[in-house]
């Protein structure tokens, strides 16, 4: 029915089953017009998101090869500055195609700006909602300009600023999470942080606030461990160790059911203590490092490690959020295109292909995981070789071009096999 909708005979035959149900005519017929376009949306998402995914994806693979040789070439001798130059400006110029493209994507109503903002008017989650808003409009108008002319300045110059244009997108992925903790929990905890000095300074209305937050008991460790539990998967009279060892082997397991199952509950459980401290870390000491090095000629690898850290944790969470995921996506596909009742032969030769391109994105998320775990630890190295620039300039690459190029071609494959299901049976 939900295949042929359009069809009034398909139309009729659900009309009839919803009055069967009780629906009333007038109810009946709502609901159907209602599924017609929630199908149109979801293909038009699907058309989206294979469209821009793919071309953002394109222009990372680009900017990640670009920005390996450029890593190699700007820290070893002989190499013409302005061919350096030149490279940074396409680099810019790359980068920013794939940040408008990819965003253009998350900026639909029916995407994770439309759901924060969606949360933020009903559900309280007006942090994320904010940041969103900031995040798309920066990808979408602001950097696709300034990367490019980033491309002009010195060395040390332009890799702080380049890091600093991330600020927007990559605050918001991780305050979003924060809602595992419940929808307003971001919104109530800034809100604590801004009145609390206020109060203590006598400001009557910021007491009130502090009252009005406290008896949500939202921000109390009661909820956390209530929440931590329920993400965890944790059941009545189990331990949080015992839950755990069951995920690590659920993880090990052959069953790509059992792995998903088990990636999803570390990752609901760890996500929103994650997001918090990767939000603050990165939100303070990136600012602070590029006021040492730009301002006072400065550089403290304490700052440097804290703010890298942001970055690094936030690729250990999304090791169990997206990478586990795409392994399992690409075995259920090889699973379907083993069975005839659920691979149709018009799209069986796509199927395939999709299937290969989910492995391939697995291993390259499993890259793009280790190059920002590394980041932190790179920090530590001083400036005297060659060797020890490269490596470094290669890892604050890699950690941002590879993680673009991952949730670019992600997009890409999600709206791909999508649009299969709207394929019409006999025809390719």
């Amino acid at each position: 029915w939900l295949e042929n909708i359009d069809k009034e005979k398909e139309s009729g035959k659900l009309q009839a089953y919803l009055l069967k149900k009780g629906f009333t005519n007038e109810e009946a017929k709502w609901t159907i017009e209602q599924v017609k376009d929630n199908k149109k949306r979801i293909k038009d998402w699907a058309i989206a998101n294979k469209h821009h995914g793919g071309i953002a994806s394109r222009f990372a693979l680009l900017a990640t090869v670009l920005g390996v040789l450029k890593s190699i070439g700007e820290n070893i001798e002989g190499i013409p500055g302005y061919l350096i130059k030149f490279s940074n400006i396409v680099h810019g110029v790359l980068l920013g195609i794939c940040g408008r493209r990819r965003y253009t994507i998350h900026a639909r109503a029916d995407d994770e700006k439309g759901i924060n903002d969606f949360q933020g008017k009903h559900f309280g989650n007006i942090a994320s909602s904010f940041f969103g808003k900031i995040a798309c409009f920066v990808e979408r108008y602001i950097n696709p300009v300034v990367l490019p002319l980033l491309g002009f300045l010195g060395h040390e110059t332009r890799n702080m600023l380049a890091f600093i244009t991330t600020m927007p997108r990559l605050l918001y992925w991780r305050i979003r999470y924060s809602a595992y903790f419940g929808q307003e929990f971001a919104t109530l905890l800034f809100k604590a942080i801004f009145n609390y000095p206020l109060a203590l300074a006598g400001n009557e209305k910021s007491k009130e606030i502090l009252n009005k937050i406290k008896e949500s008991k939202i921000l109390t460790f009661e909820n956390f461990k209530a929440r931590f539990n329920e993400n965890l998967g944790v059941k009545e009279g189990e331990g949080v160790i015992q839950r755990g060892t069951e995920l690590v082997k659920g993880l090990l397991s052959k069953d790509t059911k059992e792995i998903k199952k088990s990636a999803k509950h570390i990752n609901e459980a760890v996500a929103p203590f994650v997001g918090i401290s990767n939000f603050f870390l990165f939100g303070i000491f990136t600012p602070i490092s590029a006021v040492l090095k730009l301002g006072f000629n400065k550089v403290s690898k304490v700052v440097d490690i804290l703010s890298a850290l942001g970055i690094a944790k936030q690729q250990g969470l999304y090791f169990f959020r997206f990478t586990i995921p795409e392994y399992v996506e690409s075995k259920k596909l090889e699973a379907e295109l083993d069975n005839p009742d659920k691979t149709r032969p018009e799209i069986r030769e796509e199927k395939e292909q999709i299937a290969r391109e989910k492995y391939k994105l697995f291993l390259t998320g499993i890259a793009s995981n280790i190059a920002g775990i590394l980041l932190p630890f790179t920090k530590l190295l001083n400036d005297d070789t060659p060797l020890k620039r490269i490596i470094k300039s290669l890892s604050c690459e890699l950690s941002n071009d590879l993680v673009s190029l991952f949730l670019s071609k992600r997009r890409n494959l999600n709206g791909w096999r999508a649009l299969l299901k709207f394929r019409k049976k006999g025809k390719n």
